[in-house]
């Protein structure tokens, strides 16, 4: 399958990030079952049963999928919180499952330095780096089921870190822990 990540890099504040996520983003894309949409800003999947819905104005309000692709989404989202519940809506509540590939914060000096430069990235890079991704996605009712974090070289700023995985539904009457 090719990667459209590589074939069309789209912020250029991202391409750096894009290139060393690529062979990532291609396994946990693989993954990918049963009538998906992709909610990345750059078309990740392609193929029969396979929506894209690039702004929150694609996005459909009247049906979910078996598995939803968010590739790098949450940089240009306001609220992350917003869209973990749009996620959550869009997951199929029985078998479905969210795969995703989210910047995350640093912490120590770094995640210092993100969180002070955050108004002048937002504006300069157009991206936002949110924290709190895993724990938006707890609050709309999904459970993070896998997640790894691959650390980017220092290079790549803004975006230093990305977390991978997958999140299903939390099913009724399990104990939900804070992540």
């Amino acid at each position: 399958m090719a990667n459209p990540l590589t074939d069309r890099l789209g912020v250029d504040a991202t391409r750096v990030t894009r290139a060393v996520i690529r062979e990532p983003v291609g396994r946990l894309l693989d993954r990918a079952v049963g009538a998906t949409i992709d909610l990345s800003p750059v078309q990740c999947l392609t193929g029969d049963g396979v929506t894209w819905a690039p702004r929150r104005s694609d996005e459909p309000t009247d049906r979910s999928f078996d598995t939803v692709v968010s590739v790098l989404r949450t940089t240009v989202e306001r609220s992350v919180d917003g869209y973990a519940a749009r996620l959550a809506a869009l997951v199929e509540p029985d078998d479905g499952r969210l795969l995703f590939a989210e910047p995350t914060r640093t912490s120590g000096v770094v995640g210092g330095l993100q969180r002070l430069w955050r108004p002048a990235t937002e504006v300069s890079a157009n991206l936002r780096i949110h924290g709190g991704f895993r724990l938006a996605l707890w609050r709309a009712g999904l459970s993070v089921i896998e997640v790894d974090r691959l650390e980017l070289p220092r290079w790549a700023w803004p975006i230093t870190s990305v977390a991978f995985g997958a999140a299903r539904h939390t099913p009724a009457g399990a104990r939900r822990e804070s992540p």
